[in-house]
């Protein structure tokens, strides 16, 4: 005969029952009075049964405590912490030492500049220098060798921000852990990130909830807003600028009437290669009347009277 086990009316008050039983646990014991023997002998289980019975109930209650506390620390708002950075002064040529033009590394700029870690990757994809370099090695390439720079560098810092802080876009060499600025909402007062008032804090946001502070449910934290170029677009300076060598805007040279095919004045923070491509100022085609920057190239339309399209497309000439 197959095994059984035994069981009693505080076995019945089991976990599984406390998992599935639709019934109060005071009900499951509520039997007519009967001797222990027939009792026992109804309710024969077999072993296995029970045992498969129990692993599921045990495994339901497991799954059944972790959603609820994955459900809790969802909605928990996290405590805003101090960020570590480490910063540096950079003033170096990018060189490319596997690729060898004429024997000797390929240089495609000049780097000038004080980053932290944490601003770097968006430098790498704005910085022309970088860019440049990004053809050969890919943007990952040059951040590795880029941070190995800062690592080593006899200028670095460990810096700690306070919480709601952020590097700079860049930082000052005589102070590399100075260069911070306060995010969220918060303001920079001393060496603290404060919420003023009228303004309250709600989930680590600082400023006016008029219809009360919502979910402590954190939401992502918007992407640091540093001023650095989205992908597809390139530092340049500004050219013309009292403070040229201060200013800089972020342009898509493929489409830039004013700057096309490249920068026309480095940016602040590098200087190109000798043979880097130089940006165009196609709105200064003498006698073109409809002009456009397509491609990173000048293309004209249209001529003025008296004029007509050269052989290239790019310039008015004599008719």
């Amino acid at each position: 005969m197959q095994a059984a086990l035994r069981i009693n009316c505080l076995d019945v008050q089991f976990r599984l029952f406390t998992v599935f039983s639709p019934f109060p646990r005071s009900s499951i014991c509520r039997r007519p009075t009967r001797s222990f023997e027939s009792f026992t002998t109804s309710t024969m289980v077999p072993a296995t049964t029970l045992l498969v019975l129990a692993a599921a109930a045990s495994s339901a209650f497991a799954g059944h405590n972790h959603a609820r506390h994955a459900e809790l620390a969802r909605r928990q708002a996290h405590i805003e912490r101090s960020l570590i950075d480490v910063c540096a002064a950079l003033d170096l040529d990018l060189q490319l030492l596997d690729i060898l033009p004429g024997g000797k590394p390929l240089i495609t700029g000049h780097i000038d500049v004080c980053l932290c870690l944490s601003v770097l990757p968006g430098f790498v994809k704005s910085d022309p220098a970088c860019q440049a370099a990004a053809q050969h090695i890919g943007h990952e390439g040059v951040l590795g060798m880029l941070q190995d720079h800062m690592n080593n560098a006899t200028s670095k810092q460990q810096c700690t921000y306070p919480p709601h802080a952020q590097a700079k876009a860049t930082c000052d060499s005589s102070d590399p852990c100075g260069s911070w600025e306060c995010s969220d909402g918060y303001k920079k007062s001393g060496d603290q990130c404060v919420c003023a008032a009228p303004s309250t804090e709600c989930n680590g946001h600082c400023g006016s909830f008029p219809n009360g502070c919502g979910s402590a449910t954190p939401k992502r934290r918007n992407a640091k807003s540093a001023p650095f170029c989205e992908d597809g677009l390139t530092l340049c300076g500004i050219p013309g600028s009292p403070q040229a060598k201060k200013r800089y805007e972020c342009i898509d040279t493929q489409t830039d009437l004013e700057t096309c095919g490249g920068c026309i004045v480095s940016s602040p923070f590098s200087t190109l290669a000798a043979d880097a491509p130089i940006g165009k100022d196609c709105s200064a085609i003498a006698h073109a009347e409809d002009v456009l920057c397509q491609a990173g190239e000048c293309v004209v339309n249209a001529c003025e009277t008296g004029f007509e399209l050269s052989p290239a497309g790019d310039a008015c000439v004599a008719a």
